[in-house]
């Protein structure tokens, strides 16, 4: 959209002689544009970051081309904006356009997104860690899981998974998405499960693999979350996979339980709001 015009899901705003404009689009219309902001981030994306955006909706931001984009999750929460280059210079007042514009009262940032965390640092007076996240790691022996039966889940495993309550799954939609899609391993020991680690390329063509892993009640305090981390970890190494990973910022468990792994947080993912 140039020249102020405005149509359908765009918005038009004036700033002295410039119209910068905001168009709602699909997410084939932002897919080059989310490719070169990926490539700006010299970490790995988050995991839990990508659901917000699958679940999303994106706009274009255009000063008589497209120059960025950005994308408010379903909960209303900003979670991805992106400008090329040469806007950089009026990233902070194109920021405040969009809060004002969309009413955008909340903001999640990965501290590695520097130009984001600029924006919000500038005009958000709250802000609060809610993750830990970890991008480093240490070399570490794999746990190679003897006396264990370990297989990738099934369709098949559904019914008995779904019976497993405590953590194991936030929804039974997603539940049956990670056993069709081959992201859930299965951890057996005597014939009884012990637990379930998380196997999840976060984004298709690249190669980041998020790892996490749920211990059966029965079987929590006995080391077996370590060991699965491990396995994981493992396995990723082996098959020239990067394992990357995060949990809440209030989860000591899961953090002690990837440290021992070897892994290393530098970074977090901050909440910026408004009140």
């Amino acid at each position: 959209m140039a020249g102020g015009k405005t149509k359908g899901n765009d918005w038009g705003i004036k700033e002295g002689k410039t119209v910068i404009g905001f168009e709602k689009v699909g997410y084939g219309d932002v897919v080059e544009l989310r490719k070169k902001y990926l490539d700006s981030l010299y970490e790995s994306q988050e995991l839990f970051m990508e659901m917000q955006v699958a679940a999303g909706d994106y706009y274009v931001i255009q000063v008589g081309e497209t120059v960025g984009y950005f994308i408010i999750s379903s909960q209303k929460i900003m979670v991805e904006f992106y400008l090329d280059r040469k806007m950089l210079m009026d990233c902070e007042e194109i920021f405040l356009q969009i809060c004002e514009t969309f009413n955008i009262e909340k903001v999640y940032c990965k501290s590695f997104d520097s130009v984001l965390l600029k924006c919000c640092l500038k005009h958000f007076e709250k802000h609060t860690v809610i993750g830990t996240l970890f991008r480093d790691f240490t070399k570490t022996e794999p746990d190679a899981m003897e006396g264990f039966d370990v297989r990738v889940a099934t369709e098949n495993d559904i019914p008995f998974l779904l019976q497993q309550k405590d953590g194991l799954y936030e929804s039974e939609e997603e539940l049956f998405y990670m056993a069709r899609n081959d992201k859930i391993h299965m951890y057996f020991q005597n014939g009884n499960l012990v637990g379930c680690g998380y196997l999840w390329r976060i984004i298709e063509d690249r190669n980041y693999y998020d790892i996490g892993m749920w211990v059966n009640p029965g079987y929590r305090k006995m080391g077996f979350a370590t060991r699965i981390i491990a396995n994981l970890k493992g396995n990723c190494l082996k098959n020239g996979r990067i394992p990357v990973c995060g949990c809440a910022v209030d989860n000591l468990a899961s953090r002690k339980t990837l440290e021992k792994n070897g892994f290393i947080s530098k970074h977090d993912l901050i909440e910026f709001s408004i009140k």
